[in-house]
């Protein structure tokens, strides 16, 4: 990757660990923007929401016998609108998606100290307009983003990056790696997450690996709201088997960002499913030719089991 697509770039990996009470959000608010009529997705139902000042609802009359019902309908806005949610009190994070009618997805990550919330539309120019098919704004697992623990990763060196849940943070890349792509149905915060396979710079170094048994979750790594088991039983290791490249090499991911210069969390989830023992595998992570880790030992991290 182009060494100038990242200025500034902070890196966290996560191994696992066992959260015993399936998730349920603090706060929690689902809209379907457009509509006058619930819609009943992933066992979550989205509240109507056709009325809005200075809006119109549109729906299509005729979408794809495939379509979400959730993209069916859409506010649009000719002037600046919002919308308030009142937050309850001590919560530390909301997290934020917008789904647009065109299927276009914007989600964001923001910490939230205040009582409300708030969205708000504002158009471009004099003929512009905003449009938006459902909200959803809900409150993230305890330690969703974890304010220490992460890398900064520079021409300057590695340093300790603190203060991860100030920002807002906004999903670029979601990537299932060695796996398929999984729905929101395979996902309890109803998160997409796309193959691996359009990002690798050479498929050939890499095969894929896979497993049929549950992922042993450590206490001090991720939950399966960090991500689900689906993520964690499928990998990439080194195609040591491939007698084209030469014994040393890379497997090598380059992904697309748009903004020059701003930074980026790149966070890794590592399941060792491909080591026949212990203290066997020990790898090295570079992010644009930085060093990130040197000599990384899975084992030592997830308390000596496999």
């Amino acid at each position: 990757m182009d060494a100038q697509k990242l200025h500034l770039l902070a890196l966290m990996f996560l191994s696992l660990f066992y959260l015993a009470k399936s998730f349920v959000p603090a706060n929690s608010f689902l809209l379907n923007c457009g509509s006058n009529a619930n819609a009943s997705l992933y066992d979550s139902v989205f509240i109507a929401d056709s009325a809005k000042p200075s809006s119109v609802s549109l729906t299509d009359k005729n979408p794809y016998p495939d379509s979400p019902i959730l993209y069916r309908a859409a506010l649009v806005f000719t002037s600046e609108s919002s919308y308030e949610f009142s937050i309850k009190q001590n919560e530390r994070g909301d997290s934020l998606g917008f789904r647009a009618h065109n299927k276009v997805l914007k989600e964001f990550l923001l910490r939230i100290d205040g009582e409300a919330f708030e969205i708000i539309f504002s158009p471009l120019g004099d003929f512009g307009f905003a449009f938006v098919s459902a909200i959803e704004v809900f409150s993230p697992p305890k330690d969703f983003i974890i304010d220490d623990g992460a890398r900064l990763i520079n021409g300057n060196g590695i340093e300790s990056y603190k203060n991860l849940t100030s920002p807002v943070l906004e999903t670029v890349h979601r990537v299932n790696v060695g796996g398929l792509k999984l729905t929101p149905f395979n996902d309890s915060l109803w998160r997409t997450w796309i193959p691996d396979d359009g990002f690798l710079v050479l498929e050939s170094a890499a095969k894929k690996a896979s497993t049929s048994h549950v992922p042993n979750y450590q206490n001090g790594g991720a939950a399966r709201e960090i991500a689900p088991d689906n993520v964690y039983i499928t990998a990439r290791e080194m195609n040591r088997d491939n007698s084209m490249l030469n014994g040393i090499f890379n497997v090598t991911w380059d992904f697309p960002v748009g903004s020059l210069g701003a930074p980026y969390l790149v966070r890794l989830h590592l399941c060792d499913i491909v080591s026949p023992a212990l203290n066997q595998l020990y790898f090295n992570v570079y992010i644009n030719d930085f060093s990130a880790y040197t000599d990384l030992d899975l084992s030592l991290l997830t308390v000596h089991v496999l």
